[in-house]
């Protein structure tokens, strides 16, 4: 069992990420970090933990493709997961994924449910993944990725010799269009439990830089739907590719400083090319662009406050849908000033 960190300038969080793979409840037998070009401390946190199951690996800068690649490449186990290096593990992520896999022998990947955070204004949302209707992923893939990103999953190494690596010239995307390639050849599993957490912090993308992704992933879509059968699901895959990135687009607009007419007209634009897609979150931007954020909060609220008001039984917790207490699971070093491991 092979774990694969690919790290860029992540002093603030790499020690996280490792302290997350070496509390598995399933032991990983090594841990391949590859600095991908690094300018800042990165690499000297790494050296400090000084665990025998961890091997450094630096390289020139050549993106995050490259870098899981490398990984792949210097790594020894059947097994193989990926962790970006803002990333985290749940203490039993292996575990559970181990044993989907052995119990579903069939299934060369699989992903699960994940967190996401951020750690700005430290809010949390539970991010479902794969698709309501088994036997559809790889079309679903097709249009959205519901595989999620490389912290999430766990493959089988023959089935990245079967479909290929990461594509080293994409920038954006690169995951999205392993997950195509591999659905082609082998079953993905999902698991309806929460094993991962996105961490999303500082720094936003550039107007040329959020054009050139959504380019590349359409890219990357139009292609893999140009040789999709049946061939008159074709025209239908590509309205709802194109009401996707129009969404992504919205998301990408901050609600507190973004201009609320470009929302609106990209949120137009997804309900109008595939409106039954994620029909409640267009809504929810579209409401927001019209009312803006203060008045768009408030009837928020004035809502929750009536909901309460009227619900005579709290509704049971479900454990997996609770955020989980970050403290309580590992001594995060960015939560800690960034402290060294003992």
């Amino acid at each position: 069992m092979s774990a694969i960190i690919s790290a860029y300038n992540c002093e603030k969080f790499i020690n996280d990420s490792i302290n997350s793979v070496l509390s598995q409840t399933h032991p990983v037998n090594e841990l391949i970090i590859i600095d991908d070009g690094s300018i800042d401390s990165t690499k000297k946190r790494v050296q400090e933990f000084g665990d025998e199951k961890i091997r450094a690996i630096s390289q020139i800068n050549q993106g995050p493709g490259a870098a899981r690649n490398r990984g792949i490449v210097e790594s020894s186990g059947e097994l193989i997961a990926f962790l970006d290096c803002d990333d985290i593990w749940l203490p039993e992520k292996i575990e559970h994924q181990v044993r989907y896999l052995h119990l579903h022998p069939e299934t060369g990947m699989v992903s699960s449910d994940n967190w996401q955070w951020n750690v700005g204004s430290d809010t949390w949302e539970y991010r479902h993944r794969g698709t309501p209707r088994p036997g559809t992923e790889a079309r679903e893939l097709l249009v959205s990725n519901i595989v999620g990103n490389p912290s999430a999953i766990l493959i089988w190494r023959w089935v990245l010799d079967d479909a290929g690596y990461f594509d080293e010239s994409m920038r954006w995307g690169e995951d999205w269009e392993l997950w195509i390639r591999i659905a082609r050849q082998a079953k993905i599993g999902f698991i309806p439990r929460a094993l991962s957490i996105y961490r999303s912090h500082g720094g936003t993308l550039s107007r040329t830089g959020l054009h050139d992704g959504l380019e590349n992933m359409r890219g990357v879509t139009t292609k893999a739907i140009d040789s999709h059968q049946p061939k008159w699901q074709r025209p239908i895959l590509k309205l709802r590719v194109k009401s996707m990135l129009a969404l992504m687009h919205s998301w990408s607009i901050p609600g507190k400083h973004g201009s609320r007419q470009e929302l609106f007209w990209q949120t137009t634009k997804a309900l109008l090319f595939y409106p039954f897609d994620n029909l409640k979150e267009k809504f929810k931007l579209l409401f927001l662009a019209i009312l803006g954020d203060k008045r768009y909060d408030h009837i928020k609220s004035m809502a929750k406050t009536f909901k309460s008001d009227i619900e005579l039984t709290p509704k049971e917790s479900i454990d997996t849908h609770l955020p989980p207490n970050i403290e309580d699971l590992f001594s995060f070093s960015s939560l800690k000033d960034h402290d060294t491991p003992q």
